[in-house]
């Protein structure tokens, strides 16, 4: 939580946006965000979620993170290259939604394969049962 109240101010301005123009995307009070600004309240955590997703950042970074320090990650060195305006429109980038949609995927295959692993287990286990069986009905 160290950054968050500034984390949206600069994300809001960064954004070309004022207070009022955040209140409308995010359907929000404006002094609700103005609190949130200046550290003197927390969003709930869908609206917290909200928020990060509008601007295309983690939570972990909303909290955690200075972003206005620049850094040169792979998504920011790719909208550089491609002429992607920095933080103005990450919520809308194909590739940083092709990016999460990855991500999703990996975990669905994840928990697919941890399925198949298991059932193998399973599998192995009645084999070596009935090898046992099978050994102790031959002697």
């Amino acid at each position: 939580m160290k950054y968050f109240s500034s984390n949206l101010e600069y994300l809001r301005k960064a954004s070309g946006l004022k207070q009022e123009g955040i209140q409308e995307k995010l359907s929000i009070e404006r002094t609700t965000w103005s609190n949130y600004e200046r550290g003197k309240s927390f969003p709930n955590l869908k609206l917290f979620h909200k928020i990060a997703n509008y601007f295309g950042v983690t939570e972990y970074d909303l909290l955690n993170t200075d972003l206005s320090k620049p850094t040169n990650t792979p998504i920011q060195s790719f909208h550089q290259h491609n002429n992607i305006p920095s933080l103005t429109h990450l919520h809308q980038c194909p590739f940083c939604i092709l990016k999460d949609e990855i991500i999703l995927t990996k975990d669905h295959v994840i928990e697919a394969l941890k399925g198949q692993i298991d059932a193998l287990k399973l599998a192995n286990r009645q084999m070596e049962e009935r090898i046992y069986a099978n050994n102790q009905s031959s002697k």
